[in-house]
């Protein structure tokens, strides 16, 4: 099953392209904002590491949509593949985004 999300605004907040990242006990999450409007999203959890790569665009003052680019089919059945294409990012301050209710800070 495929979620779509929308995007009704473009508005720019300033400065949040950066490395933003959390670490736990048997978890982390990476995304790396370009300038650009690409990006890098690495996840594990346990043993198992996702990744994906792809574009992103501002939905409104305080969030943005990551569409990860297209793979080819054999790509699915791959250790690695992020099944989950598109996610919204809450943006809670310039430090501070919120991916999958985990908190990310940005990297200094």
């Amino acid at each position: 099953m495929a979620l779509l999300y929308g995007c009704s605004a473009n508005r720019k907040i300033s400065n949040i392209s950066s490395k933003f990242s959390v670490k736990g006990e048997g978890y982390s999450y990476s995304l790396m904002l370009n300038p650009d409007n690409s990006f890098i999203l690495n996840e594990s959890v346990i043993e198992v590491s996702l990744s994906c790569k792809g574009t992103w665009k501002y939905c409104s003052k305080d969030s943005i949509l990551l569409s990860c680019e297209e793979e080819p089919p054999n790509a699915m059945l791959q250790s690695g593949y992020m099944v989950k294409r598109q996610r919204s990012i809450l943006l809670i301050d310039k430090n501070h985004i919120k991916v999958d209710g985990q908190i990310l800070v940005k990297s200094k």
